[in-house]
């Protein structure tokens, strides 16, 4: 009980973070395409 809920806990850890990365990574795509605009 004790190990799956440890995993589960990983597993949740592990989306968040990969969800954090590439919300991460889309906001520096927008601050790329924006700064090339107003130049």
């Amino acid at each position: 009980m004790d190990a799956g809920g440890s995993y589960t806990q990983g597993a949740v850890e592990m989306e968040t973070g990969i969800h954090f990365l590439s919300r991460r990574r889309d906001l520096i795509e927008q601050q790329k395409s924006t700064i090339s605009c107003s130049v």
